[in-house]
Protein backbone atom coordinates (compact mmCIF):
# COMPACT_ATOMS: atom_id res chain seq x y z
CA UNK A 1 0.00 0.00 0.00
CA UNK A 2 2.87 2.35 0.71
CA UNK A 3 4.00 2.08 -2.92
CA UNK A 4 0.61 3.48 -3.94
CA UNK A 5 0.85 6.30 -1.37
CA UNK A 6 -1.77 4.67 0.85
CA UNK A 7 -1.12 4.89 4.60
CA UNK A 8 -1.60 1.30 5.85
CA UNK A 9 -2.23 2.55 9.41
CA UNK A 10 -4.55 5.55 9.14
CA UNK A 11 -6.29 7.17 12.08
CA UNK A 12 -9.80 5.75 12.58
CA UNK A 13 -12.60 7.85 11.13
CA UNK A 14 -10.42 9.68 8.61
CA UNK A 15 -10.94 9.69 4.84
CA UNK A 16 -7.71 7.69 4.55
CA UNK A 17 -9.21 5.00 6.84
CA UNK A 18 -12.20 4.75 4.48
CA UNK A 19 -9.79 4.46 1.54
CA UNK A 20 -7.79 1.66 3.24
CA UNK A 21 -10.99 -0.22 4.13
CA UNK A 22 -12.20 -0.07 0.52
CA UNK A 23 -8.82 -1.27 -0.77
CA UNK A 24 -8.78 -4.17 1.71
CA UNK A 25 -12.40 -5.08 0.88
CA UNK A 26 -11.71 -5.25 -2.84
CA UNK A 27 -8.46 -7.17 -2.34
CA UNK A 28 -10.30 -9.62 -0.09
CA UNK A 29 -12.91 -10.21 -2.82
CA UNK A 30 -10.16 -10.97 -5.32
CA UNK A 31 -8.42 -13.39 -2.95
CA UNK A 32 -11.70 -15.23 -2.35
CA UNK A 33 -12.13 -15.59 -6.13
CA UNK A 34 -8.59 -16.98 -6.39
CA UNK A 35 -9.29 -19.46 -3.59
CA UNK A 36 -12.38 -20.77 -5.37
CA UNK A 37 -10.39 -21.73 -8.44
CA UNK A 38 -7.08 -22.97 -7.06
CA UNK A 39 -4.42 -22.67 -4.45
CA UNK A 40 -2.52 -19.42 -4.89
CA UNK A 41 0.92 -18.04 -4.20
CA UNK A 42 1.80 -14.84 -2.32
CA UNK A 43 2.96 -13.40 -5.66
CA UNK A 44 -0.58 -13.80 -6.99
CA UNK A 45 -2.01 -11.85 -4.06
CA UNK A 46 0.61 -9.15 -4.70
CA UNK A 47 -0.43 -9.09 -8.37
CA UNK A 48 -4.05 -8.55 -7.34
CA UNK A 49 -3.01 -5.71 -5.02
CA UNK A 50 -0.97 -4.17 -7.85
CA UNK A 51 -3.99 -4.29 -10.16
CA UNK A 52 -6.09 -2.43 -7.59
CA UNK A 53 -3.51 0.34 -7.35
CA UNK A 54 -3.09 1.06 -11.05
CA UNK A 55 -2.91 4.83 -11.47
CA UNK A 56 -5.55 6.24 -13.78
CA UNK A 57 -5.52 9.60 -15.51
CA UNK A 58 -8.14 12.12 -16.50
CA UNK A 59 -8.15 14.07 -19.76
CA UNK A 60 -6.52 17.48 -19.56
CA UNK A 61 -7.97 20.78 -20.60
CA UNK A 62 -5.33 21.74 -23.17
CA UNK A 63 -7.35 21.92 -26.39
CA UNK A 64 -9.32 18.84 -25.40
CA UNK A 65 -6.24 16.64 -25.37
CA UNK A 66 -5.80 13.62 -23.15
CA UNK A 67 -2.78 15.14 -21.42
CA UNK A 68 -2.60 12.96 -18.33
CA UNK A 69 -3.69 14.42 -15.05
CA UNK A 70 -3.60 12.31 -11.91
CA UNK A 71 -6.79 10.36 -11.45
CA UNK A 72 -7.98 7.91 -8.84
CA UNK A 73 -6.37 4.54 -8.27
CA UNK A 74 -8.19 1.63 -9.92
CA UNK A 75 -10.00 0.59 -6.73
CA UNK A 76 -11.24 4.17 -6.24
CA UNK A 77 -12.70 4.67 -9.71
CA UNK A 78 -16.37 5.41 -10.16
CA UNK A 79 -18.47 5.44 -13.32
CA UNK A 80 -17.94 9.21 -13.46
CA UNK A 81 -14.16 8.59 -13.80
CA UNK A 82 -14.52 6.46 -16.93
CA UNK A 83 -13.55 8.44 -20.05
CA UNK A 84 -16.51 8.90 -22.42
CA UNK A 85 -14.83 6.94 -25.24
CA UNK A 86 -14.20 3.97 -22.93
CA UNK A 87 -17.75 4.21 -21.58
CA UNK A 88 -19.18 4.00 -25.11
CA UNK A 89 -17.05 0.92 -25.85
CA UNK A 90 -18.02 -0.72 -22.57
CA UNK A 91 -21.72 -0.08 -23.15
CA UNK A 92 -21.45 -1.50 -26.66
CA UNK A 93 -19.71 -4.62 -25.32
CA UNK A 94 -22.33 -5.06 -22.60
CA UNK A 95 -25.14 -4.63 -25.15
CA UNK A 96 -23.59 -7.13 -27.58
CA UNK A 97 -23.11 -9.58 -24.70
CA UNK A 98 -26.74 -9.04 -23.65
CA UNK A 99 -25.58 -7.95 -20.21
CA UNK A 100 -27.33 -5.17 -18.30
CA UNK A 101 -25.70 -1.75 -18.42
CA UNK A 102 -25.26 -1.13 -14.71
CA UNK A 103 -22.68 0.90 -12.78
CA UNK A 104 -21.19 -2.34 -11.40
CA UNK A 105 -20.82 -3.90 -14.86
CA UNK A 106 -19.33 -0.70 -16.26
CA UNK A 107 -16.76 -0.57 -13.44
CA UNK A 108 -15.95 -4.26 -13.79
CA UNK A 109 -15.21 -3.86 -17.50
CA UNK A 110 -13.29 -0.60 -17.02
CA UNK A 111 -11.09 -2.07 -14.28
CA UNK A 112 -10.48 -5.10 -16.50
CA UNK A 113 -9.39 -2.71 -19.27
CA UNK A 114 -7.01 -0.95 -16.87
CA UNK A 115 -5.51 -4.30 -15.88
CA UNK A 116 -5.09 -5.39 -19.51
CA UNK A 117 -3.47 -2.05 -20.38
CA UNK A 118 -1.09 -2.37 -17.41
CA UNK A 119 -0.10 -5.91 -18.36
CA UNK A 120 0.44 -4.90 -22.00
CA UNK A 121 2.64 -2.01 -20.86
CA UNK A 122 4.74 -4.37 -18.71
CA UNK A 123 5.15 -6.79 -21.62
CA UNK A 124 6.27 -3.95 -23.89
CA UNK A 125 8.79 -2.89 -21.25
CA UNK A 126 10.09 -6.46 -20.99
CA UNK A 127 8.70 -7.18 -17.55
CA UNK A 128 6.61 -10.15 -16.51
CA UNK A 129 2.92 -9.26 -16.18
Amino acid sequence: MKAANIDPNPKPGTPEAVRVNEFERQLGERVVRLQRHMAFLPEEVQHEADMLTIETSKPGAIFGTAWPNPGPLAFETTVEDIPPEDLRKIDKTLTLGKMPITPDNRLKFYRSKLENDQQSKKRREGQNP
